[in-house]
Order: structure tokens, then sequence, then C-alpha cells
């Protein structure tokens, strides 16, 4: 049994700023008071699963949107583009594309069934209890793997909060309060709750982009210091040497396909790579195989988890559902441009 020091605690929260206190406290009590609100509200088996069958499109769509931007959209897109670079944009673009294949093919279709949830519909659609296994096993095997990061982004951010306080803590205290939400609350309170933080993430992902930009200057100013640069680099004789030595070699005989896909024109070789400090493998572009097995990964895993999917059994019909769904492209949309933009 794991056990901290009778200290730990106190000089935890000793080292934490009032104002994110206040702020974590704040946001864990409405979580908390929701759960109880809408639990007074569910009374049979179709407000607990799918509230009812009566959430609007606006509240459902900023719930969906709440619910899929998690720690990977909030931390990790951000993250990627500090670490690699402009590459990592096909991740958002695709998250939100996904959603477009669930407009266009699942949305509508999910809703008119009428089942509570996505084993109920394999087993109604296909009149076979063994599709409802498999179901059952796709759905467990996904949402551990989806819940895993939200655990590790929860254990790591109350960590980085609350300074000397074990990682474990974390998780155990964000696990405890999303499971009273959900028992107390059901669908209902899921709803309201990952409605509200999906404007409480536009908020703490949008204002530090403006507030930058606000000290720091805006694109127009970055464009200007970018003009001096190229100027200063256009007179450097050394510059324009390695520049002028971007040579391309011929495409051997023997060469594999992948490289032929990368450059279909023969290998490029830039000698002023070296001297700006790029390594062989960080100028080695990626393949096309591997953009397009990467687009399909993120649009169909996007379009096939569950938490999301079950969703759409809240809206009143079909034609609800797909409304929710181009709303939620809007919004997840709007959402994806300040990540790339603060990493």
């Amino acid at each position: 049994m794991i056990t901290l020091p009778a200290s730990a605690p106190l000089a935890a929260l000793g080292n934490v700023d009032p104002w994110i206190m206040i702020f974590s406290l704040v946001t864990v009590a409405v979580t908390i008071w929701m759960g109880f609100r809408s639990a007074k509200s569910s009374k049979t088996a179709g407000d607990f699963f799918v509230a009812g069958r009566s959430v609007s499109v606006g509240w459902n769509a900023s719930a969906i949107s709440g619910e899929y931007l998690s720690a990977a959209s909030f931390m990790g897109v951000a993250g990627m583009v500090m670490a690699i670079g402009y590459d990592a944009l096909w991740y958002p673009v695709c998250y939100a594309c996904g959603y477009l294949f669930l407009l266009l093919f699942i949305a509508g279709p999910l809703r008119r069934f009428g089942a509570y949830t996505i084993p109920d519909f394999a087993e109604g659609r296909y009149d076979s209890p063994l599709f409802r296994k498999i179901a059952v096993c796709f759905v467990l095997f996904i949402g551990f793997f989806y819940t895993m990061p939200q655990m590790k982004g929860a254990g790591t951010t109350l960590a980085y909060i609350f300074p000397g306080l074990p990682y474990w803590v974390g998780v155990a205290v964000v696990g405890a309060v999303i499971t009273l939400n959900v028992a107390l609350g059901g669908m209902k309170g899921i709803t309201l709750v990952q409605a509200m933080q999906y404007w409480m993430k536009m908020f703490a992902i949008s204002v530090p982009v403006f507030v930058l930009m606000a000290v720091f200057g805006g694109y127009g100013k970055n464009l200007s210091v970018n003009d001096g640069r190229t100027l200063a680099a256009a007179m450097n004789p050394v510059a324009m040497e390695q520049s002028a030595e971007i040579v391309r070699e011929p495409l051997p005989e023997n060469a594999p396909k992948d490289d032929a896909w990368i450059a279909p024109f023969g290998t490029l070789t830039t000698k002023a790579a070296k001297a700006a400090g790029l390594s062989a493998e960080d100028s080695k572009p990626y393949s096309l195989l591997y953009t397009y097995s990467l687009i399909i990964a993120l649009v169909c895993g996007t379009a096939g988890l569950p938490h999301i999917l079950v969703r759409f059994y809240t809206n009143p019909d079909g034609v609800a559902a797909k409304r929710t769904t181009m709303w939620v492209m809007i919004l997840i949309g709007v959402f994806y441009i300040f990540p790339p933009v603060m990493g």
C-alpha cells in the first residue's frame, strides 16, 4: 500500500498558486454539483443512458467537442508542433475530418436505429449475439487505450499544479470525480459537464494566444522581422554559396520504391543542412505512404470512438444528429487553430 508522509499534503498545498487552487476547486465543485442536479431528473433508463433523447443540437455539439478535446488535443498538438514542426498539423486536420466522415455515413443511421449503446446497435443491426460480444471487446479495448493518455495528462497536470504531490494521486482524484459524476447524473450530467468544459478549454487555449500576440506582436510584426533576417542572409556570401549548392543526384536504378515516391526526380541533397544544424534524419521528408496511412488512421479512428458515437443517441432524431456533427466540426476546427499557434 502506498502511503504519503504526513507533511506531504501540507507541503504540496503550500507551494500552490492561490488562483490556480481556487480555479481548480471551483471546477471540481461545479462538476459534482452538475452531477447531483442531473441525478434528480434521471428517472428512467433512457434518461440515464441517452439523456431522454432530448439534448439539443447546440448542447450536444458542445458536449461532443468538450469530450473529444482531451489532453492529447489540448497539450499534445502544441507539443508535437513545437517538437517536430508543422508536419504535426496533419493531426488536428484529420481529427476534424473524422467528423466529416461521421456526418456523411454514420451519424444519421446510428441515431435512427434507436439503440442505447454500440453493442446494442451491433446485435440489432446484424441480428447476432456474436456481433454484440465483438463490439463489447472493441469498446473496452478502445476505451482502455484512449483513457490511458487522459489519465497520464491528469496525473502530470495535478503534479505540476501541486508540487510535491505524487503522480498517482492526480490519476486517482480525477478518476474518482469522473466516476462520481457519471454514477450520479448519467448522460445528462455528462452532457452538462462536457459542454461547460469545451468553453473552458476554448478560453484557456485562446486567451494566452491573444495575450502573447498583444505583448510580442502579431503576424505582421513577425513578417517584418523575417524580412530583415532574409535580407541579412542574402548579404552573407557564405549563406548564398551554401544555398547555391543544393543539387539533385540521379535516382539509382535499384532505389526502393519508397524513395521514388519521396523524390520522383532524384534524391534531394541539401549541403546547407549541415550548417543549419540539421541531421540527416531531420532533413529527410516523410513518404507519401506514411502520410496516407496517418490520414486514414486518424480519420477512421475518430469516426470509430465509442464514447463519441454513443452521444448521437441523445439527439431527438437523425436530422439533429447530422446538424450536431456539422457544428462539432466548426467548434473543433476553431479550437484547433490555437494549439499550433501556441506550439
